[in-house]
């Protein structure tokens, strides 16, 4: 056994060169440490992280959103193109609510329930006559003649 002790003791260095092979390691772990991959890699994380705060911000907002139907998002489309301002959304959905109507949307195919309400307006000398009136201009144009707004009003949606 002793002779074996021996031949590895003088193939020793054959093996590893003229290195001690704990002086290599120390060597290694000795070494600066490079800044320029941490940098990068805090620079990913820190963008990692911004995305997944974004995300979860968006979905967290859309979940408490409130659902509209198609019917609704057609309202608002119309009201969006028609140049509606809040106040004027606001009458409308009242006066859709009013007259227990199923699509909103109809308030912008028959003028008679605004004039109707412009005619009450009148009638009882309330303040919102002629926002009434913008209202049915705005959504009619020429073709909104209060002068027919003397049919009485009825908690009936209209006929079309």
């Amino acid at each position: 056994m002793g002779n074996i002790c021996l031949n590895l003791g003088t193939f020793w260095p054959a093996v590893w060169g003229q290195m001690n092979p704990f002086e290599r390691t120390r060597d290694y772990m000795n070494q600066p440490i490079s800044f320029r991959g941490v940098g990068f890699l805090l620079v990913l994380a820190i963008a990692a992280a911004t995305v997944w705060m974004i995300l979860y911000w968006w979905e967290h907002r859309r979940e408490h959103l409130p659902r509209r139907t198609v019917i609704e998002s057609i309202f608002h489309n119309l009201c969006q193109v028609h140049g509606l301002s809040d106040t004027m959304i606001r009458q409308l959905e009242a006066l859709a609510r009013e007259l227990s109507l199923n699509d909103p949307a109809l308030l912008f195919v028959d003028p008679r329930p605004i004039e109707q309400r412009l005619a009450h307006a009148t009638v009882d000398g309330a303040a919102d006559g002629a926002a009434w009136q913008e209202l049915g201009t705005r959504l009619f144009g020429q073709h909104f003649q209060p002068a027919i707004a003397t049919i009485p009003a009825t908690n009936s949606p209209p006929e079309i």
